[in-house]
């Protein structure tokens, strides 16, 4: 996605973009293998969703024909959070709902319908071609056919996602090593599809059953999606995996905190076997901080950070970069007329960096809940936990502050809205319902 949504921002300001994809994609909505995670549960948070209909008009239209199921999540999602229901709020909050596939097919044929805008499919980077003094980064070397090439390039985007080999090579031109920061989680998936449940069975039509840390480390998606079916998806972190095998799958879904997930599966028509993916850790790659980060190159996507799946981040930060880029080359007058200067480049990933500290914020320190969790915990933590859980503990019962999380978590507000004076006031004089 970070790739897709680059190529169409680009696309306005160049002659000509060029996609570099490992895989021979197919016109069709299946999983690939540049993409483990595809069978699993995907989230398009409302941001993103907003992003994509302006870059691709009539997209949403598109993925409902499709089959995309739009719900209002104000009444349509039951979410078991810190040990209880959150409360349903009044209103419309209309989302989006899709496997991964489906979703990357309609933007891939949208993006490949841009004139100026080329695949090339079955290659591999190899590395990066530079100026003779290395400060500006001028295009890509290839393997394709079995042939090496070099593709000349005003702007390289690296959208190689988390296996990205961009440290490496930029320590090839001589420039600094890039620091990182890692939080460790070992998370499992294991998904299958299933027949959903005719409508008016269940009171919800999207299940989010999220075990109670620090105790608990099950949960369980279950979403709608297209074709009548099901993606049912459990989650285990920090070696507490589902299995992949059907009875084990249902075992591992009985014994989640509630029975509400396993009642809803456990007669289920089942479409497919449990497939599973593991995520050994949150991973975020400090561009920002090179003093010498070169011209003529750009990181986003899961290169530049990569979250812990299970927070549904991944998709939309990857789109904010791509908006982000947007509004730079429009400020940009010479776009296409030579190698992105430094001041651009490091310009633009100083910008994404800020635009990730909320998301790694929020989901690190979720994460950092469990003891067992490794990684450097931020100062004032416990405070901000302690404030969180009961926020979301009045959630149960207020459904003001069910309201405003689903704003913060689908990034349309910044976290400080959970800060402002009448939130407070609740949450430090709200008697707390049972948990």
């Amino acid at each position: 996605m970070a790739g897709l949504t680059a190529a169409r921002v680009a696309a306005d300001h160049f002659e000509k973009v060029t996609l570099i994809e490992r895989d021979v994609l197919e016109d069709s909505a299946d999983a690939r293998k540049g993409v483990p995670q595809g069978r699993h549960a995907h989230g398009m948070l409302k941001r993103g969703e907003e992003i994509l209909e302006v870059l691709f008009p009539g997209l949403t239209q598109r993925l409902e024909a499709a089959g995309a199921v739009n719900m209002n999540i104000n009444e349509g999602i039951a979410w078991r959070h810190f040990g209880g229901w959150k409360a349903h709020p009044p209103g419309v909050f209309m989302a989006l709902f899709f496997t991964r596939p489906l979703l990357e097919l309609e933007v891939r044929r949208a993006v490949m319908g841009i004139p100026n805008v080329q695949f090339i499919q079955g290659a591999d980077v190899l590395g990066l071609t530079s100026s003779s003094d290395r400060r500006f980064v001028q295009g890509v070397r290839i393997r394709r056919g079995g042939a090496e090439e070099t593709l000349a390039a005003d702007l390289v985007i690296d959208a190689s996602g988390r296996g990205s080999r961009m440290p490496a090579w930029l320590e090839a031109l001589g420039r600094s090593k890039v620091k990182e920061t890692i939080v460790t989680v070992d998370v499992a998936y294991s998904t299958r599809r299933l027949k959903r449940a005719p409508p008016g069975k269940h009171k919800w039509s999207a299940l989010f059953v999220v075990g109670k840390s620090p105790t608990s480390k099950r949960g369980g998606i279950l979403l709608p999606v297209e074709g009548g079916d099901w993606l049912a998806t459990l989650v285990g972190l920090l070696g507490d995996h589902p299995p992949t095998d059907p009875a084990g799958w249902l075992e591992f879904a009985r014994n989640l905190e509630v029975p509400d997930y396993y009642e809803a599966v456990k007669d289920a028509e089942p479409v497919t076997d449990p497939v599973g993916f593991k995520f050994p850790s949150h991973q975020r790659r400090h561009y920002e901080q090179m003093a010498d980060f070169p011209g003529g190159l750009v990181v986003l996507g899961d290169s530049h950070c990569s979250f812990n799946p299970v927070y549904a981040q991944g998709m939309t930060t990857s789109i904010l970069g791509a908006e982000l880029l947007k509004r730079q080359l429009e400020a940009w007058p010479r776009a296409g007329a030579g190698p992105a200067p430094e001041d651009f480049t490091r310009k633009f990933q100083r910008a994404l960096a800020q635009a990730t500290n909320d998301p790694w914020a929020a989901a690190t320190g979720e994460d950092f809940r469990y003891p067992e969790v490794q990684g450097k915990r931020p100062f004032g933590l416990s405070a901000i936990q302690w404030y969180t859980q009961r926020f979301h503990r009045l959630s149960h019962v207020d459904p003001e502050l069910t309201s405003t999380f689903y704003r913060v978590v689908h990034m349309l507000d910044p976290i400080k809205e959970m800060l402002k004076p009448k939130i407070v006031w609740k949450v430090l004089k709200g008697p707390l319902p049972p948990a």
